[in-house]
């Protein structure tokens, strides 16, 4: 394995200790700030050669500009991984570089570093006047680290965590531009952790590789094990004669060789108007006089405000503004914006708009705050501009976007209207109002840039809005089963927002979709999510679920899934889990009408009315006024029966009892074999058969005539074989077929739903073919046919997808339950109806898929 490394003085230790750690093939590190324009050609073609390039992080117009990260990303893409400057300024506060406009760095005993405590010194004793802020370590600390973090926000690895953690324990940095050895190997494993390596043991180098100056920092002791140590600078031809300087130095010698050196260039550091500090970092005038005050890194300015609305500018002077619409829970309090805390812990400008009610922002009223934005200066810096909104905020972000000059937008469960008339919303169509929203529907014409939009499929308000957004071409949908509305808390916190933030500047939408999988597996309220799904159809399992695996989670969060199971007869078994959430949520109308159900179950008419009451008094509703009316003259009743949990629904008689699987090859390998078996055994009294290319060919020409069969003879990929029959044979035989995949659990299953048509939907919100049950002659299944017929006569389509496969099902049925069309969460029919079978042969994420094969042959024989 080949790898280079790109980056500024600290490129070299790290490609030699990246060389230790991995036993890879080190090419020459290309030093960023020595790499010439006339060099491309011989860095372009080591980054050709290399397996891994590793590439510190640039700003996209660093010159020269081959050696940009962003450029290097965009022409190398999978095989570089972006790292941070490991620039820090915490451990010496009070270091700078001083740079005068026409001279350049002034020298001292430091080379080009200065001790701002000693220059206000030198300053104070020659002039009687020291002109130098004083200097607030802490927030240093704290201005140090939020530039850091907002520098790794494009970046694949980060240390900003290990330097907060670290830093008051050992030195991490010798300059803030020279981190120690300790830090430089950290960095390294993360690298390798990332690229996917295992790096092996190895002891890093004694020497320090950056420790060719150590200045004064607050690490300092006599345990230190760094002294100071200094290059004090050539300024014979300034006149300045001083001897040699020591191995080590101490602060005595260190002030008294400043003095000498700033002596020599006085004339320059009295032309205070020229000269230049940085890193630039918080202080506080020195006539003030303490150092204990407190740095406000944000100026936070109101910009427009109406009586619906507020504007607020959150300025931490990054070149890039996030603008946030804050969800219907928000009120303008204290200039607060919606996800401040995170991006102020990022370091990044926010543009936060606040709605004073859930009002989904006024068209009027937003048109004004556009028009007067467009003019206002404090956003005219800005190089880039990115949107972030949840729910209500999300309508806003999609809506007015466009005119926003959004480069890309990022929202959560977003609605495209609360209009009555456009889509039904029991949660929001409430709020509406025709005068404040004239016409309010998103169209496809508002979204011209792009959109990343996280929603719940499951969710099926949220699912119908999403149908509606997804018109536009612009918005990509990131679907996250059991999530509920709140998707935002799979996003929350900071180290998660940088993610979702570097993932969609450098377009990484695949990088982005693979994260928000992983932390919705990790979800603490996931198994709350997936009882409730549960709970629609199998109360038990609901039952179980919640009982065994949600104790952990707040029970403010558990009336939606209360209510359900107490309808099921499951109200005496909870009464512990009742108490807890009522305690936290006394005022929550679902929990109410929980205990409604589980007094009444108990016999306790009174108490059941008196919690139905008040239900209806916070939130009147179908549910508790149906309750009310109907057990409202019960008190004096027998108390009724509790009601049993909901049983499995009995066999369908008519069911068509086959089950069909297909094997190319007509000698299936022992595994295929034991799928069949399985089949057979569970579904004992059906009919299983497994058809071959050869078997499939001449069943189709017997029974649905020599033109089908001849267009499946073109099919070359089995699995567009295998897409083609399954159609054909499920309308002339009726009922299951089955990917070799998967394995039956029960009988007759998912079959029995009573339906002419039986698909599962996968987590994205797509249906598919790999299983299914269909009557024999299903309309539906007809229509599938058609499309698939007319794909192949005309030849002109080259993915099996939408050819044969899922595609082909989904243009000719939508994907929403009819009343011959029944959908099954590929969830449900997993923990229920399937298993995952033992078949060991699997082509998928292999070049032989035919996902890949089809990319470079025709997927058409003849």
């Amino acid at each position: 394995m080949k790898i280079l490394v790109l980056g500024n003085c600290q490129a070299r230790p790290v490609s030699q200790l990246l060389g230790l750690a991995t036993g890879a093939t080190m090419l020459e590190p290309v030093v960023l700030h020595l790499a010439r324009s006339e060099e491309a050609p011989v860095h372009e073609a080591r980054m050709r050669e290399v397996d891994l390039i590793v590439a510190q992080a640039t700003q996209d117009a660093f010159s020269p500009a081959h050696v940009a990260s962003s450029g290097i990303r965009a022409r190398h893409a999978g095989k570089v991984l972006v790292w941070p400057n490991l620039f820090y300024a915490g451990q010496q506060p009070w270091l700078r570089y001083v740079t005068h406009a026409r001279l350049g760095r002034i020298l001292g005993p430091l080379d080009t570093y200065h001790d701002l405590r000693i220059l206000g010194d030198w300053y104070q004793a020659r002039t009687g006047h020291n002109p130098l802020p004083v200097i607030n370590p802490d927030a240093v600390t704290r201005c140090a680290l939020d530039d850091l973090r907002l520098r790794e926000a494009n970046c694949d690895v980060i240390v900003s965590d290990l330097i907060e953690a670290e830093a008051h324990r050992r030195p991490l940095f010798f300059t803030f531009n020279h981190p120690a050895n300790w830090l430089l190997h950290r960095l390294v494993q993360r690298v390798c952790d990332r690229a996917g390596l295992i790096p092996r043991p190895f002891t890093p180098p004694e020497q320090e590789p950056l420790a060719r100056i150590v200045p004064p920092s607050l690490w300092h002791g006599p345990d230190s094990g760094f002294p100071l140590q200094g290059l004090l600078p050539d300024l014979q031809q300034s006149g300045v004669h001083l001897p040699d300087p020591p191995e080590r130095l101490d602060m005595s010698q260190l002030r008294d060789w400043s003095f000498a050196c700033y002596d020599r260039q006085a004339e320059a550091l009295q032309d205070h108007a020229n000269l230049r500090f940085t890193p630039q970092m918080p202080t506080m005038p020195a006539s003030e006089g303490s150092a204990q005050a407190v740095w406000v890194s944000t100026r936070k300015t109101i910009l427009f405000e109406t009586e619906n609305l507020v504007c607020i500018l959150h300025d931490r002077g990054s070149d890039q503004l996030v603008m946030t619409f804050a969800g219907s829970g928000l009120r303008p309090q204290r200039n607060r914006v919606w996800a401040e805390e995170p991006l102020e812990k990022l370091g990044c400008s926010v543009l936060g708009f606040v709605a004073k009610a859930p009002n989904w922002y006024p068209q009027r009223d937003m048109q004004r705050a556009i028009d007067h934005l467009a003019n206002d200066p404090a956003l005219q810096g800005f190089k880039r501009r990115l949107g972030y909104g949840s729910s209500m905020g999300g309508y806003a972000l999609l809506r007015y976007g466009k005119a926003l000059q959004l480069d890309m937008a990022f929202v959560l469960a977003p609605q495209c209207s609360i209009d009555p008339a456009d889509i039904t919303d029991p949660r929001f169509n409430r709020f509406f109002d025709p005068a404040l929203h004239p016409a309010m529907k998103l169209q496809p014409q508002d979204i011209d840039f792009p959109v990343v939009a996280l929603f719940d499929p499951l969710d099926v308000v949220d699912n119908a809005h999403m149908r509606e957004i997804t018109r536009s071409g612009e918005v990509v949908p990131l679907p996250v089963r059991n999530a509920g509305h709140v998707v935002a808390e799979l996003v929350a916190g900071t180290e998660r927002l940088a993610r979702v933030l570097h993932n969609l500047a450098s377009g990484n939408i695949v990088g982005l979709r693979h994260d928000i999988q992983r932390w919705r597996r990790g979800a603490l309220t996931r198994p709350l999510r997936v009882a409730l799904q549960a709970s629609r159809r199998h109360k038990a399992t609901a039952f179980r679920i919640f009982k065994t695996r949600c104790a952990a989670i707040d029970p403010g969060g558990w009336a939606n899934i209360l209510l359900p199971l107490c309808q099921a007869g499951y109200g005496a078994q909870l009464q512990d889990e009742m108490r807890r959430a009522l305690e936290k949520t006394p005022e929550n109308h679902v929990l109410l009408l929980a205990h409604a159900v589980a007094c009444r179950q108990a016999g306790d008419e009174d108490r059941a009315m008196e919690y139905a009451r008040h239900a209806h008094r916070l939130h009147p509703g179908q549910f508790s006024t149906f309750f009310l009316e109907r057990h409202g003259k019960a008190a004096a009743r027998t108390p009724a029966r509790p009601e049993q949990p909901t049983p499995i629904p009995a066999p369908i008689e008519n069911l068509c009892r086959n089950v069909m699987l297909y094997w190319a090859d007509d000698t299936p390998p022992p595994s295929v074999r034991d799928v069949v078996g399985q089949w057979q055994e569970i579904y004992a009294d059906w009919t299983v058969t497994l058809f071959s290319q050869a078997s499939a060919g001449a069943w189709l020409q017997d029974r649905c005539g020599v033109e089908i069969a001849r267009l499946f003879r073109k099919c070359r990929l089995p699995a567009m074989q295998a897409d083609f029959f399954r159609v054909f044979w499920a309308i002339e035989e009726g009922g299951i077929y089955s990917d070799i995949t998967l394995a039956p659990l029960v009988c007759p299953g998912f079959a029995a739903t009573g339906k002419d048509l039986v698909v599962m939907r996968r987590f994205h919100g797509r249906i598919v073919n790999s299983i299914f049950y269909a009557r024999k002659g299903s309309a539906d299944l007809k229509q599938v046919a058609y499309h698939i017929l007319q794909a192949m006569s005309l030849q002109t389509d080259q993915n099996v997808w939408s050819v044969t496969g899922p595609g082909a099902w989904i243009a000719a049925l939508g994907q929403e339950e009819t009343t011959t069309l029944g959908i099954i969460p590929d969830q449900e029919m997993y923990e229920t109806y399937v298993k995952r079978s033992m078949y060991q042969a699997s082509t998928r994420g292999s070049s032989q898929h035919w996902s890949q094969d089809q990319l470079t042959a025709s997927i058409y024989l003849g």
